[in-house]
């Protein structure tokens, strides 16, 4: 890789044999420390920039590799979703439930029923359509008055109240 030692493959090792004794955990310590102090020594005077552009890179590659397992862990579910939301439309399809036959049959006469609405609205006036509208007109005009006249009752009695000032 780039002269660092490999940190997963040795914590994968020492999980796997762990040290007999903490002298033995000490002594592994000590060795590495050693190895990695000569490893700086061999770097020179330039050690601590090398150090900081080879952790920068192994830190970019790592955020690459994990953004695109990320990207690929979320297509993969993603498309499981959406399979199994096609495999359940496809099962509702296939197997008629009441509600779900109930819920076509409403809303077939709805549609038949907006037709209807759309049609008779599209269509000339007839002569009962227009007795039904004098009719409803002339209602009106009787709801009117009667609600004129209560109010003018109304009116009337509160006028012969004490208005409440002293």
């Amino acid at each position: 890789m780039n002269n660092q030692p490999d940190y997963k493959a040795m914590r994968e090792e020492a999980l796997r044999n762990p040290p007999a004794t903490v002298q033995s955990l000490k002594d592994d310590i000590a060795r590495l420390n050693n190895a990695e102090r000569a490893r700086l020594a061999a770097m020179g005077p330039d050690a601590p920039a090398i150090l900081a552009a080879e952790r920068s890179q192994d830190a970019a590659n790592f955020r690459a590799r994990e953004e695109e397992a990320g990207r690929v862990r979320q297509a993969a579910e993603s498309k499981q979703i959406t399979d199994a939301i096609a495999a359940k439309k496809e099962e509702a399809a296939s197997n008629p439930t009441p509600i779900l036959t109930a819920q076509e049959e409403a809303k077939k006469r709805y549609d038949e029923s907006m037709r209807l609405l759309a049609e008779k609205a599209a269509a000339p006036m007839t002569g009962k359509d227009m007795q039904d509208a004098a009719n409803i007109a002339e209602m009106r005009i009787e709801q009117r008055q009667r609600f004129d006249a209560a109010k003018a009752e109304h009116e009337r009695l509160q006028s012969g109240l004490p208005t409440g000032k002293f």
